[in-house]
């Protein structure tokens, strides 16, 4: 940690773009990393790297989503944590509900699934398999493992063997 505060800021910042290589998989989210980091850097100018400035930093996007914010702090604060002087603040991060399919959606898939041509004519059972993703809501991978024999048609229950979390 010493060992940084003795860098300049561009030397700081390609080791730290070197840590974010290793952190992020994505491309997508490396190039992002690396944009707000950009930002961060041009905002220090040849000043070393502080809490309050990294909140400084982080003050000129309240304006943004809820989301961006927390993404944008957690990547400071790894940067500071990295640094040797880490942020005393916390953001919640907001939990998103997962979006819906609007019912003419499904309705335009089955109707393209029951046009298609297949040599094995498979149409019925693909769209029963949508039909039963989007009335019961199983996970794709339950739905993957679904045998005949989980299904109760008499008294309209399907059991799931297997589910998240192993229940």
């Amino acid at each position: 940690m010493l060992s940084l505060r003795t860098k300049t800021n561009d030397e700081l910042f390609r080791l730290w773009r070197a840590e974010l290589a290793l952190r992020y998989r994505s491309d997508r989210s490396l190039k992002e990393a690396e944009r707000v980091m950009g930002k961060l850097e041009t905002f220090l100018g040849g000043y070393p790297p502080s809490a309050e400035l990294a909140k400084s930093y982080l003050s000129q996007f309240r304006g943004r989503k809820p989301n961006t914010i927390a993404r944008y702090t957690i990547l400071v604060g790894q940067f500071m944590k990295w640094y040797g002087e880490p942020l005393d603040i916390k953001i919640r991060q907001p939990r998103m509900l997962p979006q819906t399919t609007q019912p003419e959606d499904v309705a335009k898939i089955r109707d393209a699934m029951a046009s298609r041509k297949s040599h094995k004519k498979k149409a019925q059972r693909d769209i029963l398999l949508v039909d039963t993703a989007r009335l019961t809501g199983l996970r794709r991978a339950e739905l993957a493992n679904l045998k005949i024999g989980q299904l109760d048609f008499a008294n309209q229950v399907v059991v799931v063997r297997s589910g998240k979390g192993a229940r």
